[in-house]
């Protein structure tokens, strides 16, 4: 995110006014120093290293207050632990802070400019440009770069470089530069000499803190779920482990690889709203699914390892194994929980989906390696697997567990719907061939790991089961339900003989291909399916289905011929790209297809159709040019990966038939 400073509500020392996170680093504030806890990769693959860096205003007024401006709008929650009374929530965020008086006549401004934490020096008329002098506590060395003038302070594995400052008045005329430079004053201490100025005016000494020389940024960030309410407010939810370190962070500590999960809210014109973290003190949490009611009250589906993480009014308050599942309602402002609990039994367990209908209740899909999870009213009481199962369940508006299920043995539920009735499908991936099959449009197991579709009435009773896929790989990752009762699914597959109907592109272009189909209300025949993918690798991860039918598919491709079509990017521009295609609901035609990516990997994990032809999707990026539009974030933040969001405007004509793309075959020789 932008250089934004939040004030210390509690999340930090008391001592300290306002906190900031920036590439690398978080910054403490105080009157008369910044406290840095820098980031940096250790030798050893995935782990941090932490230093410590103290910047001292010598000689300055340690009681110089503090003030914050350029309120925003967003606010940050912290729900860490399962101690209300610790979470810290409405805490208001700064564009800049200005401490006065820091030296006679001298004040201190911090603000952020493209995430690189800035400050200037003001000096009022006649003010001493000699009384500001910087320690840096921490340093293994400081020195002045005798080609460019910047002071360069080594803190082990970590090097900040303060760029030589711009010095300057304003005039009527405009601003004037002043000559001003860095001078060394022995024992790790810097000042500042001043050419010749008019002593009248206030004069500006505006050093810049590049902390360039970090590899990654505050932490390793995903985008993996969005939702859009009907006022056209997006939700993403996913996971970061920025909040690590040896900071405290709302009163618990947090520390190096450490995993929060997270809700933010974007206002229809993308303006953070608020920004949510929930985890345990210590955890390994991972926030999945995302929806949101018609209160604007968001849930989130995913998994914890801490002991504390938060419960409110819990069906299971208690962590019963290694991991367990996590289910939550966050109300509409984002600062309080109104339902919160685990699930899980004494092995590993997560919850990926979450759907909420117009009544309240809650449906959710995931998986688990317990034998004793927790079922109740079940179509299928027992696992039929020694491994990971696929779990499915209902919980009532007064959150008690309507029923709770497992679907299949050697299995993962991939992605779930409802239609107007409460049934609810739950979609993915099987790969062994005991899949219990009901009224089945496909009743034997076609290969290494096949697709699987399951409708379960409102009471969980399954209706119909059954497996979908060739003699490869096949998987189902996403699924929706029209207004018939139609059931569109999508995904990938690297099978040449998938079952096809009417299909867009009837034979594999590559490797592994997506794929998406349509099956009629009872689940007994396909009404189209056709593979979507070019030359190379092609995964479909999500579908959304808007108001006029109309199918929208993303995922990742590093295809070069994968379709475009009237795309906003024509081309891959390196390694996997997202993309985003759209398909009539007749499924005949490709209406718009684009990727969307920069030059390294880039994967959407999920996609959302708002009204007006709206259309959003949510991911995972390693491109520092990725492309931006009107971004609330226009700088690449960090780590390996940073989250993204993109909202495209695609209308709704009327569905008309494309002309279909050529799909050619790559030799296998150049396979």
């Amino acid at each position: 995110m932008p250089q934004y400073f939040e004030a210390n509500r509690g999340q930090a020392a008391r001592d300290v006014d306002f906190v900031s996170r920036g590439r690398g680093y978080t910054v403490f504030l105080k009157p008369d120093e910044a406290d840095f806890e820098l980031r940096s990769p250790a030798r050893q693959p995935g782990d941090v290293e932490y230093a410590a860096l103290r910047m001292k205003l010598l000689g300055a007024n340690a009681h110089a207050r503090p003030s914050g401006r350029n309120l925003q709008s967003a606010k940050a929650n912290y729900l860490i632990g399962n101690a209300p009374g610790l979470w810290r929530t409405g805490i208001p965020q700064f564009g800049r802070v200005e401490y006065g008086g820091v030296y006679p006549g001298i004040d201190l401004v911090y603000y952020g400019n493209q995430r690189q934490l800035e400050y200037d020096f003001v000096l009022g008329p006649r003010a001493d440009a000699r009384r500001i002098q910087l320690a840096f506590e921490g340093a293994l060395a400081v020195r002045i770069d005798d080609e460019t003038g910047d002071v360069v302070v080594n803190a082990g594995s970590a090097e900040i470089r303060q760029k030589q400052p711009a010095v300057y008045q304003d005039t009527p005329r405009g601003r004037k530069r002043v000559e001003g430079w860095y001078v060394a004053l022995g024992g790790g201490r810097v000042g500042f000499k001043v050419g010749h100025y008019d002593g009248r005016k206030p004069l500006t000494i505006d050093p810049v803190l590049a902390l360039s020389s970090y590899f990654g940024g505050n932490g390793e960030d995903s985008g993996n779920s969005i939702a859009v309410d009907a006022k056209g407010n997006t939700y993403i939810s996913g996971t970061t482990t920025s909040l690590d370190g040896r900071s405290s962070v709302a009163g618990q500590r947090f520390k190096a690889g450490s995993r929060a999960a997270y809700i933010a809210k974007f206002d229809p014109a993308g303006a953070l709203a608020y920004s949510t973290y929930i985890a345990g003190s210590n955890d390994q949490a991972e926030g999945y699914g995302v929806t949101v009611d018609k209160n604007g009250n968001a849930y989130l589906a995913g998994y914890t390892k801490a002991a504390n993480f938060p419960t409110v009014n819990a069906i299971q308050a208690k962590l019963r194994g290694v991991q367990d599942a996590f289910l939550l309602e966050l109300n509409s402002s984002g600062n309080g929980l109104i339902f919160s609990t685990l699930l899980g039994g004494s092995g590993m367990d997560y919850l990926g989906s979450i759907v909420v209908d117009d009544s309240g209740n809650i449906y959710a899909g995931g998986a688990t390696s317990s034998s004793d999870f927790p079922v109740l009213h079940a179509a299928q009481p027992k696992t039929l697997s020694k491994h990971f199962s696929a779990v499915a369940l209902k919980i009532f508006p007064k959150r008690t567990l309507a029923y709770a299920t497992f679907v299949g043995g050697e299995n993962f539920a991939n992605a779930i719907a409802i239609d107007a009735a409460g049934d609810l499908y739950v979609v993915g991936d099987v790969s062994a061939g005991y899949f219990p099959c009901v009224h089945a449009l496909q009743k034997t197991y076609g290969g290494s790991t096949d697709g699987f579709v399951q409708k379960l009435s409102p009471t969980g009773a399954i209706l119909y089961s059954t497996y979908i896929g060739g003699s490869a790989a096949d998987l189902v990752k996403g699924v929706k339900v029209d207004a018939s009762g139609n059931v569109i699914i999508a995904g990938e597959t690297a099978s040449s003989n998938f079952p096809v109907v009417n299909p867009i592109q009837r034979t594999p272009g590559g490797a592994s291909d997506g794929f998406v189909a349509k099956l009629n209300a009872a689940g007994s025949a396909l009404m189209f399916s056709t593979y979507i993918g070019g030359s190379d690798v092609d995964r479909i991860s999500d579908l959304a289905l808007d108001n006029a039918g109309n199918l929208y598919l993303t995922g990742r491709t590093n295809s070069a011929n994968f379709p475009a079509v009237k795309a906003i990017q024509a081309a891959n521009a390196g390694g996997f790209d997202a993309f985003l295609t759209k398909i009539g609901n007749d499924g005949s035609a490709i209406l718009f297809s684009t990727y969307l990516g920069g030059n390294k990997d880039d994967v959407a994990f999920h996609v959302a159709a708002g009204s007006g032809g709206k259309v959003y999707i949510v991911g995972k990026t390693s491109s520092a040019n990725f492309p931006m539009v009107k971004a609330f974030q226009p700088q690449f933040g960090g780590g390996s990966t940073d989250a993204f969001i993109a909202g495209l405007d695609l209308g709704n004509p009327p569905p008309a038939r494309a002309p279909r793309p050529a799909i050619r075959k790559r030799p296998s020789a150049t396979r």
